[in-house]
């Protein structure tokens, strides 16, 4: 019995190394198709971005061509004097204190929604730092 112990085991142990082998290489073609796909969709994602950022700066540049041409379209306005500047962001702050949302906040006070919106940025982020420091 001892003998037949001895025959087999070596047998069996080839038989499992076999089957370790055959179940590596499947898993190494699995990742080697894995890779493949990945490096395609690298490749893809990347023209994507490339075509945004393209897109991105033709469109800046437009906007500043354009903007060229409304300054030297539009005569020259009255600057606002610094009272008056001042006055409309205090009552921007005051507005957004009271929860009126950007858009609103540049009709009534006389300024830029591009102004607005970043006051509006500043103002929340003010709170939020201001809230942490209060924990």
């Amino acid at each position: 019995m001892l003998a037949q112990l001895n025959l087999w085991l070596p047998l069996a142990s080839v038989a499992l190394a076999l089957v370790a082998l055959y179940l590596s290489l499947g898993n190494r073609n699995k990742l080697r198709q894995l890779q493949a796909k990945q490096l395609a969709d690298t490749e893809r994602l990347e023209k994507q971005l490339n075509m945004v950022k393209g897109a991105s700066m033709g469109m800046g540049q437009r906007m500043l061509v354009l903007e060229q041409k409304l300054q030297a379209a539009t005569p020259s306005r009255r600057q606002p004097t610094a009272d008056t500047e001042g006055f409309s962001y205090t009552q921007a702050m005051q507005l957004f204190d009271r929860g009126v949302d950007a858009a609103a906040v540049a009709a009534t006070c006389g300024i830029s929604r591009s102004e607005a919106q970043l006051m509006q940025l500043i103002r929340n982020q003010m709170k939020s730092s201001n809230a942490l420091v209060d924990q």
